[in-house]
C-alpha cells in the first residue's frame, strides 16, 4: 500500500480544489489535503491550467517521497504548524512571563477553531479571508467575547500573520481588513479623598514597603512589574531621580524619573543607602534583598489591607488618582507626559480624557461668573433678541 493517493482536482459549484490523501503513520489512517483554487481566476481555461500545473507538481512532489507530514517549505506547512512555529518565534523574543502565556493562550484558541472547522491539514497560503472572518465569528459568537477582547485577539492574528508575511509563509494577511469593533470609551476609576487618607493614616503602621509602593504609583506613574525589578541603585536621592533600565521598562526604553518631595520623604525613611546597590527594592516580604519577586506579590499585599480597610480599587488606580489630582492641581501637560512616560502629548491627553470628564470644583472657581443675581445695577452679559 502506498502512503499516499495522488492529487486531483475538485470542481464544485462553490470553490475548486486539489485534493490527495497521505497516511499518517501515527494513526495508520489516510489524511486529506487541500489547496484551493483562486477564486480571482475566472477563466474557465485558465483556471483549468491553473489546476492541472498544481495536480502535475503535488503528484511529482509525492513521487519523489515527499510527505506532507515533513515538509520544510513553510507555504507548504498546515495552518497548526504554521501558527507554532510563529508562536516559537514570538516566544523567543520575550522573556515576560506574561506575555508567554498570552501567546500559549491565543495558540489553544486557534487551533480549537481549526480542529472544529476541519482545516488542520489545509496549507497555510490557503487560509483565506473566509477563514479568518469566521475565526473572529467564532470569537464573537461561540467564545462571547466582549468587544475589547476580540479587538486584542484580532491584533494579535494580525501581527502573528504579519510575521508569516515577513518569513515568507504567505504573501497577503488574511485578518488584514477586518476592523475593530467601536469601544465606548470608558472612564478611569480613582480613589476617593476618604480612601487615600485612609492609606495614609493606616498603611504605613500596617505595611510601610507597601506604602511605599503606593506613592511610587500615585507620584510616579511606575507599573507595578517594573517596581518589583526597581534595584537600590536605580534610586538616587541627592538628586531625587529614578532611574528606569530598559531592562526594567515595559518598553524596553531608559528614562529617567523626578521625585516629588512627599515620594522622597516616604523612601528616605526605607534607609535604602544601607544595602547593595544590586539588591531589589522590594524583595521578599517587600524587603530589599537579592530575589526578584512577581508582581502578584504587591497585589496580594495590597489585597489584605483593602479588604480590612473597605478599599475596592486595586493598586494601579492610584496612578490615574495621581495623574487626574496633578492636572486638577494645574500641573502642565508636557511635564505629565515626561512623567507618565508616554511618546506623545496626544497619548497623554487620550488617558486624561478618560480619566477626566467633568470639570474640577477648583477649576469651576476660576470660571467666570454671570453676574451677582441680587445686584440691580449689574451690567448683563447677554441681550437678548429686541432688548436694549
Amino acid at each position: 500500500m502506498n502512503d499516499f493517493k495522488l492529487a486531483r482536482c475538485y470542481k464544485g459549484e462553490g470553490r475548486w480544489y486539489i485534493y490527495y490523501f497521505f497516511i499518517n503513520h501515527e494513526t495508520g489512517k489516510y489524511v486529506r489535503f487541500r489547496e484551493f483554487i483562486s477564486d480571482k481566476i475566472k477563466n474557465l481555461k485558465l483556471k483549468n491550467a491553473e489546476a492541472k500545473a498544481r495536480i502535475d507538481k503535488i503528484n511529482d512532489l509525492l513521487l519523489s517521497g515527499w510527505s506532507p507530514f515533513e515538509t520544510t517549505d513553510p507555504a507548504h506547512y498546515n495552518i497548526i504548524k504554521a501558527i507554532d512555529k510563529i508562536i516559537e518565534i514570538k516566544k523567543q523574543l520575550t522573556e515576560r512571563k506574561r506575555s508567554i502565556n498570552t501567546y500559549n493562550n491565543i495558540r489553544n484558541i486557534f487551533v480549537d477553531f481549526v480542529k472544529k472547522t476541519k482545516l488542520e491539514h489545509i496549507s497555510i497560503s490557503y487560509f483565506s479571508k473566509k477563514h479568518a472572518y469566521m475565526f473572529m465569528d467564532y470569537c464573537l459568537k461561540d467564545r462571547h467575547y466582549s468587544k475589547q477582547t476580540y479587538n486584542n485577539m484580532l491584533s494579535f492574528l494580525k501581527s502573528f500573520f504579519n510575521e508569516m508575511i515577513r518569513r515568507q509563509f504567505i504573501n497577503t494577511n488574511p485578518f488584514n481588513g477586518i476592523d475593530h469593533i467601536k469601544c465606548e470609551s470608558s472612564m478611569l476609576t480613582s480613589f476617593t479623598p476618604e480612601e487615600l487618607t485612609t492609606i495614609n493614616s493606616h498603611l504605613p503602621a500596617y505595611n510601610y514597603p507597601l506604602y511605599a509602593v503606593t506613592y511610587i504609583i500615585f507620584h510616579a506613574y511606575i507599573r507595578l512589574a517594573e517596581i518589583t525589578r526597581l534595584k537600590i541603585g536605580d534610586i538616587d536621592m541627592k538628586k531625587r531621580l529614578i532611574f528606569i533600565r530598559p531592562e526594567v521598562s515595559k518598553n524596553k526604553k531608559a528614562s529617567i524619573i523626578g521625585m516629588q518631595d512627599q515620594l522622597y520623604e516616604v523612601l528616605d525613611k526605607m534607609n535604602l543607602g544601607i544595602y547593595p546597590a544590586e539588591y531589589y527594592i522590594f524583595s521578599k516580604k517587600l524587603l530589599p534583598g537579592m530575589f526578584l519577586i512577581h508582581p502578584n506579590r504587591l497585589h496580594d499585599a495590597w489585597r489584605l489591607f483593602a479588604k480590612e480597610h473597605h478599599i475596592n480599587k486595586t493598586l494601579y488606580k492610584l496612578k490615574h488618582t495621581g495623574a487626574g489630582m496633578s492636572v486638577e492641581a494645574g500641573a502642565n501637560i508636557r511635564d505629565l507626559q515626561l512623567q507618565l512616560r508616554h511618546s506623545s502629548l496626544e497619548m497623554t491627553q487620550i488617558y486624561l480624557d478618560k480619566f477626566k470628564q467633568v470639570v474640577g470644583s477648583e477649576s469651576l472657581k476660576k470660571f467666570a461668573n454671570f453676574g451677582d443675581k441680587n445686584d440691580e445695577n449689574a451690567t448683563p452679559i447677554i441681550h437678548m433678541a429686541g432688548q436694549k
